[in-house]
């Protein structure tokens, strides 16, 4: 009865120490946030352009919502229009200066990116290079720099 008594006890412990190690090893969220590529608040935009295979299309805010202007005159989809103002804020997994990359691979030497695609948001452009296959990420350069970002926002731009 007493080598019962002991097995049940070890069991226990057993029991208790992984329930234990269960509970303190649970993942925690990190606390680490990835920078955004602009710390612009996507409220205070007011027109965006955008270019896309030689086509062009405009969108301006009006009495707070959106119109496309250019290539017609209609009401925009204020659901897709949000989503796309979410690229200002959009998370950058890297940053990268012109010359450390070989701007011609990612589709965003100073003479090829005439055919890219293209945003701009007011006074603020941002240009598309390729995904890399290796992380999934797009290349993106606004201004001096390159960033990686997540390729969520280039199938809304071009469909």
């Amino acid at each position: 009865m007493k080598k019962q008594w002991l097995l049940n006890l070890f069991l226990l412990g057993l029991a208790i120490v992984l329930a234990a190690f269960i509970l303190f090893s649970e993942e925690k969220p990190d606390s680490r946030q990835l920078p955004q590529l602009t710390d612009i608040d996507p409220g205070t935009i007011r027109q965006i352009s955008i270019s896309h295979n030689g086509h062009s299309t405009q969108l301006e805010k009006h009495n707070g919502s959106w119109q496309i202007s250019k290539p017609l005159q209609i009401a925009a989809n204020d659901f897709r229009v949000k989503t796309i103002l979410q690229l200002l804020n959009a998370p950058v997994h890297r940053t990268f200066k012109p010359t450390e990359l070989d701007t011609e691979k990612i589709g965003l030497a100073d003479d090829m990116t005439a055919g890219n695609t293209r945003i701009r948001f007011d006074h603020r452009e941002i240009i598309f290079g390729i995904v890399n296959p290796a992380t999934g990420l797009r290349y993106v350069r606004m201004g001096d720099h390159i960033y990686t970002i997540e390729d969520v926002y280039s199938p809304l731009l071009t469909s």
